[in-house]
């Protein structure tokens, strides 16, 4: 599941994401202020994170799997080449790390729940001091 949802958002192919997706899926993603509510909410989530970062690539450092969960460690890349939260582009690289939990039901993403560096990603932008 982990290796087809990064290879999907490593080409950049959302319509690959959906289909892992259950019709009621919930995700908590940091880096916005509400719930993302079904395929059709991760479709547009997934499609403003690559206008943002057209060249964002995912790389999973570790992967652990109990029962229906799944939490993967993974590392993201990019250059801020587009509109993210109201900032204008930057063209400044970066290079974070998250950590994301899956829950599972009848094979297909229930929910889901992203926890990253958006400090960091913000340092990287110039839009905060470094530590």
């Amino acid at each position: 599941m982990v290796d087809e949802l990064l290879a999907a958002w490593n080409d950049h192919d959302v319509d690959r994401t959906t289909p892992l997706l259950a019709d009621d899926f919930i995700g908590i993603d940091l880096a916005h202020p509400a719930p993302i509510e079904g395929p059709e909410g991760y479709r547009q989530v997934f499609q403003n994170y690559v206008r943002a970062f057209p060249d964002l690539s995912l790389t999973c450092e570790s992967v652990l799997e109990q029962d229906n969960r799944i939490v993967f460690f993974w590392q993201a890349r990019g250059t801020h080449r587009g509109a993210f939260m109201n900032i204008p582009p930057t063209g400044h690289t970066f290079s974070v790390r998250g950590v994301t939990l899956l829950t599972l039901h009848l094979g297909k993403i229930f929910q889901s729940y992203c926890q990253w560096d958006v400090a960091g990603l913000f340092r990287a932008m110039h839009l905060l001091p470094e530590l």
